[in-house]
């Protein structure tokens, strides 16, 4: 005999998973990857303004075919357990092993962090803005908040669903903080809406320090700008299967996550200084060459106009480019095995 989780108490599972999870409800759901292991999302390429000429057939200028980059996102995380609870031992444990709270602890235990914990090594990663700051302290982490908020109000992502993911020992800091005016609620016990409170336009949820990647401090994400996929959450208890006297518990999950190149504006890392890879420069003669002052760095440069981050036309710098056409725009950036990527290079070949 089976109770299937997946069917019978798909929405229990589903609880199960919410009630402890840091991230979940707050990214984006409008794809799916149902029936699906990868997802391309296309944005368009809009172009720069010039100057109305006042005579001749091209006053608007020379018409250009509408450019599109695209955005691929493959799943990759397929994780699984199997437990047995043997109806002998069980018996003589007194029965403390009872199934349906052995399913409760695993997820809550094992699932639910290694999700969050990957997701947000993913995000810090793909983040659209990648700030190197000195380890905040009391007296600074206030400010170094309200800089991620500047950062989001120049590049105008909403005010709306800006979720600030801060190591729980900074919590302790803002409360202590002697910038704390415009905090609203932090001071206040924690509230039962899976946050600390707000501090201006960011909701901040405290997260433990095992949670977040080696060398990181905060995470700023509006919800548009992320995604959490999972594309199977599958729990299941046997009672007495073949070969085994007891129940046998199986779960599997199929789980990603991305950062969308067209909001990326909308995802601010601060991170540990020095961890970040050095900027890109393209120097033209003959050709134009890219290079790094990050030594072994990897550059990836696009000639399209999109983000080499996100984009699939993104190509490995490995040898001088024979100059492109005038107006085109070179985007490049440098990545290394553990470093964070570099600021995006955008430069106009002329």
């Amino acid at each position: 005999m089976a109770i299937h989780l997946h069917t019978k108490y798909a929405d229990q599972l589903a609880r199960l998973y919410t009630k402890n999870s840091l991230l979940e409800g707050h990214t984006n759901n409008m794809w799916s990857f149902s029936g699906l292991k990868s997802l391309l999302i296309p944005s368009i390429v809009t172009q720069p303004l010039k100057d109305y000429v006042r005579s001749g057939t091209s006053r608007y200028g020379t018409p250009q075919d509408l450019q599109d980059t695209v955005q691929e996102m493959t799943m990759t995380q397929d994780k699984a357990f199997s437990i047995v609870i043997d109806k002998g031992d069980n018996s003589e444990q007194q029965m403390m092993k009872r199934a349906a709270e052995v399913m409760k602890q695993q997820v809550a235990e094992q699932v639910v962090p290694l999700v969050d914990q990957y997701a947000l090594d993913r995000w810090f990663h793909m983040a659209g803005t990648v700030k190197a700051i000195a380890e905040p302290t009391a007296s600074t982490i206030v400010s170094d908040l309200l800089d991620a908020e500047v950062y989001l109000n120049d590049h105008f992502v909403p005010d709306e669903e800006r979720w600030a993911y801060v190591q729980n020992k900074y919590i302790k800091m803002i409360r202590l903080s002697d910038e704390f005016t415009g905090c609203d609620s932090i001071v206040r016990d924690m509230v039962v809406k899976g946050y600390a409170g707000n501090l201006g336009t960011l909701k901040i949820v405290g997260v433990p320090e095992r949670y977040m990647p080696k060398d990181t401090y905060f995470l700023v994400a509006h919800r548009d700008a992320v995604i959490l996929a999972q594309k199977l959450r599958d729990g299941r208890i046997h009672q007495d299967p073949p070969g085994i006297s007891g129940h046998l518990l199986e779960g599997r999950y199929n789980y990603d996550a991305f950062v969308i190149g067209a909001r990326a504006d909308g995802v601010y890392a601060a991170v540990k200084s020095g961890t970040v890879c050095g900027a890109v420069t393209a120097t033209k003669g003959s050709t134009t060459a890219l290079t790094c002052a990050t030594d072994g760095a990897t550059i990836l440069y696009t000639l399209d106009g999109s983000d080499p981050r996100y984009s699939t036309a993104a190509r490995t710098y490995t040898a001088p480019i024979a100059n492109p056409e005038a107006g085109t725009v070179l985007k490049a950036y440098a990545r290394k095995e553990g470093m964070f990527p570099g600021a995006v290079l955008e430069h106009t070949c002329a």
